[in-house]
C-alpha cells in the first residue's frame, strides 16, 4: 500500500490495527539488497496518537579471528 518502490505495508489477516511492512535497501547504497521487516501497531485513537513501529530484525555480528 505504497506508491514508493521498495516500501510496502499491509494489515495482518484479522486485525486492521496490526500491520506488517517491508523496506528494501536503496540501489547503489551500502543498504542495497537488504530487506527490513517492520511491525506497526496502530492505537484505537489513531491518527491522534502515533503508531508504534518496530523493526523485526536480528543483529548479526561477524567476528574475524586473525
Amino acid at each position: 500500500m505504497s506508491g514508493e518502490t521498495g516500501i510496502s505495508a499491509f494489515p495482518e489477516e484479522d486485525n486492521i490495527f496490526c500491520w506488517k511492512g517491508t523496506i528494501i535497501g536503496s540501489k547503489d547504497t551500502v543498504f542495497e539488497g537488504t530487506e527490513y521487516k517492520l511491525s506497526l501497531a496502530f492505537p484505537n485513537n489513531y491518527p491522534f496518537k502515533p503508531p508504534k513501529v518496530k523493526f523485526d530484525l536480528m543483529c548479526v555480528f561477524l567476528f574475524i579471528l586473525c
